[in-house]
């Protein structure tokens, strides 16, 4: 996180960063009894996300204050055992 007062007791900006990596914890066998293609492998279940938020804060006056907010994320996740691939 990084807060930054840009005009004293008037404008601030924080700005706050993320990274979380989550490992699986689902493994996928081969199960003959599917007749849906199947890709076996471990840890199928992970999650990767990121993202960062923007914040301004303006004392327009004593009674008056302004803040703006932006958010940006990024989730991408593995399988799980219980979907699978469309057949071709």
């Amino acid at each position: 996180m990084l807060n930054v007062p840009v005009i004293e007791d008037r404008l601030a900006v924080r700005a706050t960063f993320y990274d979380r990596r989550n490992g699986g914890w689902i493994d996928q066998t081969f199960r003959s009894n599917i007749a849906l293609p199947q890709n076996p492998a471990d840890n199928i279940n992970w999650e990767h996300t990121f993202g960062s938020r923007l914040s301004a804060t303006f004392k327009a006056t004593d009674q008056w204050t302004i803040t703006g907010i932006a958010y940006y994320q990024n989730l991408k996740t593995g399988s799980s055992f219980e979907t699978y691939r469309a057949c071709q």
